[in-house]
């Protein structure tokens, strides 16, 4: 005889259904999770016991965990009142019942933080109110551990509505991820309304990264614009800039309240008592809740419509209405600077559709440009064009204004690209991989009383080598004490710091007053900005030199093995593998040079095996990922194809690895997936950007919007191949022969060009031919393999099956 009695269903959600039950060997009503055959976790385990067992008065009692009817249980205190999401039906909350209610769980939330553990799925579903009006969280611990497994196949957790961006992103979500899904169910309950969410899971998860919160809601609501700061706090995209701890939003609206209770209406003679202290308090308490109105403080901007901006301070007060001659897409979150007159700084990304380049602008108060830089397209250092603003610095010195302005790029360090002085303002523009920086601070590099900029940060490329970068007012010296002598970059203002001269691994780097410490060979040294040594041994010269030497001779005999045929490359390979190497790293290339030269020699399993003993010696060996991932490609397996390419973009946080893991999603019928990924991802190379997002739009069969990108891509270099092959073939689809044929002639010779002639044929009425010619150039494209033949090959098969296309 079964143990338990269902009573009634009372709820259901993604992870499981919840019944009323009656437990005979307990002898009472409980409430039992049955868990969907989808949810793989072992109830069993002792963390899930922690996570799902915390005991506090506002988070729901486990009871036990354990099998029923073959799926995992979970039994938990029957609660009798109704679920927060049912209160909501009913509308939004009057202002002091929802500070109630929230305050409670904030407490229960903060219990739950204070021992190391996050919810990760906060919504009104999983929020439950007492009859008496007590709050009790479900469902603790549950997404934790159902991401062990979901995260596995690139699965998101939690309601879309109540992600965090970088739980849509792919990041571990935490304590501060709790908070932006309660910044989300405190708006709720004050509006009515979600602030992100949207008419699909798409357009939610888009809002959730690119745009504010709406601020109308909360006006139409009337809450007071102390309360809507805490919100808009706790809605922050960037993690680090949100509240820490729940305690830190308790203690706010504590002062919130307090600000409220003096704007209290009152009698004429009282308030002229009052005035003046109430609006010192009003000041101080701003400054307390960090809202303040000093010099750069950060505001948001709603995109209203294709001209027009309303610019908003942390309070939700509207500053300005900016009209914008063309059409701008804000992305950085403007600043509002200047000692009398406000200005407001606005960064933009760049509209690919209009060919809009992404520049910086500077409004005044009332909405007027004052002034706007739009870093030159064209310069020795590549094209600009395309490229988004992804950090604004503003720095002062002696009246004088500088920005920094950083701008989506791949370079391991920034290249200052140009420079526009407006009055007293000086605009630097540098194409940056921000990604990567950890830290921004100002230090007195010099000695000299003026502090510099320092950033400094962990460049994924270069194996995580530390760097560190110093700009200063008067165009900083760059220079590096750890190379066989200094490294001076003073044109652009520059300093980093490299690996070890032939100590073959990374080293370890702090920045301490006006010191650095370095991990060196030799244990820990300390040095100052000019290179000297001021505590420990350094770096073992004699052993750095022989060092050196080894690695000339490896390198040269590298070079000798590329450069050569298959076979001779081979040969110099194989023989250098006996000779004595520096490290395993170095050993590791010549495995994987090795990989590459048998599989161009058509010796696949030869390949295989030599790319794997790479990543026995070098496990995050990116590249050697990439080529497996090809290779399975090339057999037809894209599911293994696509872990390996998402493996070697983890690791190397490459955009030619991105594209080539959105290319693989397209092979598997994933074209949402791989959509979604490439309207998010920040471009470095954008004209190559835009040929791949081109072929993901004509895969999605957007095929006016795909041959609009090939067209933009092809702005960039006229002769670009990948954009002139998919716009030849966009051509072929439509039976424009004389359109093809244009763009045909600036192939390079010995390109595959049956799929397209073929395809023109069909169009032209001439099937058996062209049927044949497309089973010819299916032959020729497989011998040939690469993933965007791989593409092709699917258009051919859509063809033969008689379809007018992909999209048929």
């Amino acid at each position: 005889m079964e143990r338990f009695e269902i009573i009634e269903e009372i709820g259901r959600g993604s992870t499981g259904i919840v019944y009323k039950v009656y437990d005979k060997e307990l002898n009472g009503y409980y409430a039992l999770k049955h868990l969907r055959p989808t949810v793989t976790i072992d109830v069993t385990d002792r963390e899930f016991h922690i996570y799902t067992r915390l005991k506090h008065p506002g988070i729901v009692e486990v009871i036990e965990t354990g099998i029923f009817r073959e799926q995992p249980y979970i039994l938990m205190e029957y609660l009798e009142g109704r679920t927060l999401r049912d209160v909501l039906q009913d509308g939004a909350l009057p202002l002091d019942k929802a500070i109630e209610m929230f305050v409670q769980i904030l407490d229960a939330i903060s219990f739950a933080h204070s021992r190391g553990i996050a919810h990760r799925d906060l919504k009104p579903e999983n929020i439950f109110v007492l009859k008496d009006g007590r709050m009790k969280i479900t469902d603790f611990g549950i997404a934790r551990f159902i991401d062990r497994t979901v995260t596995e196949t690139g699965g998101i957790i939690g309601t879309p509505a109540y992600l965090s961006p970088e739980q849509i992103n792919g990041e571990q979500g935490d304590e501060r991820s709790d908070i932006f899904s309660l910044g989300c169910v405190f708006y709720e309950m004050l509006t009515g309304s979600s602030p992100f969410q949207r008419n699909n899971v798409p357009s939610t998860l888009f809002a959730i990264l690119n745009e504010p919160p709406p601020s109308e809601p909360l006006k139409r609501a009337r809450i007071p614009r102390v309360y809507t700061g805490i919100i808009l706090k706790c809605l922050l995209k960037d993690r680090n800039y949100r509240y820490a701890t729940c305690e830190g939003i308790k203690q706010d609206l504590l002062n919130a309240e307090n600000i409220r209770r003096i704007s209290l209406p009152m009698s004429r003679k009282r308030r002229q008592v009052v005035r003046v202290s109430s609006a010192l308090f009003l000041s101080l308490m701003l400054v307390l809740l960090g809202l303040g109105f000093a010099s750069n403080t950060p505001v948001r901007v709603e995109k209203i419509s294709d001209h027009e901006i309303s610019v908003y301070n942390i309070l939700g007060r509207r500053l300005t209405k900016i009209h914008t001659q063309n059409n701008i897409i804000p992305v950085v979150l403007a600043d509002v600077t200047g000692d009398r007159k406000r200005e407001i700084i606005i960064g933009t990304r760049y509209d690919p559709f209009n060919d809009a380049p992404g520049g910086v602008y500077c409004f005044n108060a009332k909405g007027k440009l004052i002034w706007k830089f739009i870093p030159p397209q064209d310069n020795i250092y590549g094209s600009s064009r395309g490229r988004d603003i992804i950090h604004i610095l503003p720095l002062k010195s002696k009246g004088n204004r500088k920005f920094i302005v950083e701008m989506s790029a791949r370079y391991w360090f920034p290249y200052l690209i140009t420079e526009y002085t407006p009055g007293n303002t000086t605009v630097e523009a540098y194409f940056w991989n921000a990604g990567w920086v950890l830290e921004r601070r100002f230090v007195d590099v010099d000695g000299d009383g003026v502090k510099d900029l320092v950033l400094a940060g962990v460049n994924n490329q270069l194996g995580f080598k530390p760097v560190v970068f110093a700009l200063s007012g008067k165009g900083f010296r760059g220079q590096s004490p750890l190379w066989a002598g200094r490294t001076q970059i003073e044109e652009y203002g520059l300093i980093f710091y490299t690996v070890l001269p032939g100590s073959g691994k990374p080293f370890g780097l702090s920045i301490k007053d006006r010191t650095i410490e370095v991990e060196t060979n030799t244990g820990l040294t300390r040095l100052d900005f000019k290179g000297n040594i001021l505590g420990g041994k350094g770096f073992d010269a004699s052993y750095a030199l022989r060092n050196l030497d080894m690695r000339k001779h490896l390198w040269n005999l590298l070079k000798q093995a590329f450069s050569t045929d298959s076979e001779n490359g081979i040969k110099i390979v194989q023989s250098t593998l006996n000779e004595e190497f520096p490290d395993r790293y170095m050993k590791s290339t010549f495995y994987y040079l090795l990989g590459f030269l048998k599989e161009r020699n058509g010796d696949i399993q030869g390949a295989v095996e030599a790319y794997n003993r790479a990543l026995e010696l070098d496990a995050r060996f990116g590249k050697v990922y990439s080529e497996l991932a090809r290779i399975y490609g090339m057999k037809g397996d894209y599911k293994r194809a696509e872990e390996l390419a998402k493996k070697a973009y983890t690791i190397t946080s490459d955009q030619w690895d991105f594209y080539f893991l959105q290319l693989f999603y397209l092979l598997q019928g994933r074209w949402i997936e791989a959509k979604e990924n490439m309207d998010k991802f920040n471009y470095a190379n954008t004209d190559f950007a835009m040929a791949v997002r081109g072929i993901v739009e004509y895969f999605g069969c957007n095929v006016e919007r795909a041959e609009s990108l090939f067209t933009v891509s092809l702005k960039g270099y006229p002769d670009f191949f990948l954009p002139l092959l998919w716009k030849a073939i966009v051509c072929s689809d439509r039976g424009d022969r004389t359109g093809y044929k244009s763009l045909a002639e600036k192939f390079p010779s010995g390109t595959i060009t049956g799929d397209m002639e073929g395809v023109l044929l069909i169009r032209e009425g001439k099937y058996k031919q062209g049927n044949k010619v497309l089973l010819g150039a299916m032959d020729s494209l497989r011998k040939e393999w690469s993933i965007y033949n791989q593409l092709r090959i699917e258009r051919i098969k859509s063809y033969l099956e008689g379809k007018n296309g992909l999209c048929d």
